[in-house]
């Protein structure tokens, strides 16, 4: 049988010994965290001490069997949760005071250590746990998040390195190696989560996050076969839905990316995101006022968040209301000055109003500021140039952004590509007429999918610490 990740057994574990409704719901959703963004390595501890919690209050009889110490972690994992770190601390000195090798101890009271922002102390607490428990692979996850955090990627690079070497059976290290390079290299992180999946073909970040660079790269094809087994394996998360539907737009494949957007609204009414991907949906299938129907409600808020705004703009340049667009995508821009999708659109709307230098400048700025958004930068800016009646730099600028979107075939792909206009296919599809043929596509180093990668796994120490409780229930119990 192949072994899991320590979070993950430590949640099957849980799952096999209690059934208890409120520590099911404590456990964390990977794909919420990457709705929220979550990038950082330092993210907060797993919940599942929640469910050991709950296994002690089912069965409060077999506590009279266990030790202090083992209560007291337990009572520690509950304390961080809720983030009380001063009572937490008190908890782990007791018992370091009479059990000074105690590993999980020490590994909790570096985790305390790192969220009240005491890295030096957190870090000789973390090496002497990782002395005494060696065979430990989140512990070493965990000691290279608090390198990162204290701005030494070197050494978070170095403990990662030998987290590989030493658990090279495992998936766990490869996929945090993975999330390290995230996008500075991309290549070492493809190559990283191809080796996770090779170990464990199930393993959910694994899957998520190479779409994820697949999609960065332009590779929507590519990126499209892993979210689709990601879907089949985790049907009910919201991360791998949303990138799905993502490459399913991108390819053109409009009634896909619909349906799985529908779906995440009927286990999530009016949530914005799958709402404004929905009416993203009707807008390129060329239904605008069947998109800004399905925005209203949210449009009619004190505060549109910026997806609905962006989504209300673009419907309106599809129907070729310029100004109305430039309105609602303006808003957009504003509040999410790094989203390309939004910034595009809101220079498509200036080039159809004639603020073309406005436009230009906007893209020319975005390149710099996003270096890896460049095929889409490339693409728009080539229609403000033609416009401008710069006819070479637009060839030049629409040939490199052709090139750079690996699944471009024809002027048409660029409506969903570049989420284009009837207007603004017009002058791609003019441009395209213009170009050589038989030009040869190169690989693409970087891209800019605006997608969503699952967040570090936890690197706190509950989640092992979490398993070797459970563990010794299930001997207790045995």
């Amino acid at each position: 049988m192949k072994r899991l990740s320590t979070g993950v057994w430590a949640m099957l574990l849980c799952v096999a010994l209690w059934t208890n409704p409120s520590a099911a719901q404590a456990q964390p959703d990977a794909g919420a965290a990457a709705d929220a963004g979550a990038s950082n390595p330092k993210v907060e501890a797993a919940d599942v001490g929640a469910a050991a919690d709950g296994g002690a209050n089912a069965d409060a009889g077999a506590d009279a069997a266990v030790d202090p110490n083992t209560i007291k972690l337990r009572t520690i994992s509950a304390l961080l949760r809720s983030k009380k770190y001063p009572e937490a601390e008190k908890l782990a000195e007791e018992i370091l005071a009479v059990e000074p090798a105690n590993a999980p101890a020490l590994a909790y009271l570096a985790e305390i250590f790192d969220n009240t922002n005491r890295l030096d102390q957190a870090l000789v607490r973390l090496d002497k746990a990782i002395a005494l428990q060696e065979a430990e692979p989140q512990l070493y996850i965990q000691l290279s998040g608090l390198y990162e955090r204290q701005k030494d990627r070197d050494k978070a690079l170095k403990v990662l390195d030998d987290c590989v070497a030493r658990f090279d059976k495992l998936s766990d290290c490869y996929v945090r190696r993975a999330q390290f390079f995230g996008s500075t290299n991309q290549d070492r992180a493809t190559a990283d989560y191809k080796k996770a999946l090779e170990i464990d073909p199930a393993n959910r970040t694994a899957l998520n996050n190479l779409a994820s660079v697949h999609m960065a790269q332009c590779r929507f094809k590519e990126a499209s076969v892993l979210l689709e087994r990601y879907q089949r394996l985790y049907p009910t998360s919201s991360s791998g839905a949303f990138n799905l539907g993502t490459a399913y737009y991108s390819l053109g494949k409009i009634k896909e990316g619909i349906a799985i957007h529908e779906e995440l609204l009927a286990r999530r009414p009016n949530h914005a995101i799958a709402l404004s991907g929905l009416a993203l949906g009707h807008t390129l299938a060329g239904e605008p006022d069947k998109a800004l129907e399905a925005l209203a409600p949210l449009l009619g808020a004190p505060d549109p968040s910026p997806p609905v705004t962006y989504a209300a703009g673009l419907a309106l340049l599809f129907k070729g209301d310029a100004a109305g667009a430039e309105a609602e995508l303006s808003k957009a821009v504003a509040a999410a000055p790094r989203r390309t999708h939004f910034v595009i659109a809101l220079a498509e709307a200036q080039r159809q109003l004639g603020k073309l230098d406005e436009a230009a400048r906007a893209l020319t700025s975005h390149k710099k500021i996003s270096p890896t958004t460049e095929p889409y930068v490339n693409g728009s800016l080539a229609l403000v140039l033609h416009s401008q009646g710069k006819a070479a730099e637009a060839n030049a600028s629409f040939q490199l952004a052709t090139r750079q979107f690996v699944d471009y075939t024809k002027p048409e792909d660029l409506r969903y590509l570049l989420r284009l206009p009837p207007k603004g296919v017009e002058v791609a599809t003019a441009l395209a007429a213009a170009q050589p043929t038989g030009a040869t596509k190169p690989t693409p180093k970087e891209g800019g999918c605006q997608c969503r990668q699952t967040g570090d796994d936890p690197v706190g120490a509950s989640w092992w610490i979490a398993a070797l409780l459970i563990a010794a229930a299930i001997r207790r119990r045995g």
